[in-house]
């Protein structure tokens, strides 16, 4: 799919269809991007689990690059 620039938005399509029945792999670039999706990460994909009593399973992989070689701008080298 074409996606928007928005760590947010794409980590959030891939949770959404995660719990749909899909198995989706939310590639976020570089592991400092991850920020921008944290809200996504932390308050929908790890907690929505426990929050309907195990009702809604959400298999999704989020990866991402660290630590890479090369001399990169000062927004994806966060090391």
């Amino acid at each position: 799919w074409d996606m928007p620039i928005s760590e947010g938005s794409f980590t959030g399509v891939g949770i959404g269809a995660a719990i749909n029945g899909l198995r989706p792999i939310v590639d976020l670039g570089f592991a400092s991007f991850a920020y921008l999706a944290s809200d996504q990460i932390i308050n929908q994909a790890s907690k929505l689990r426990y929050m309907t009593g195990g009702q809604i399973d959400i298999p999704i992989v989020i990866r991402c690059c660290m630590f890479s070689t090369g001399s990169m701008a000062a927004q994806h080298a966060d090391r």
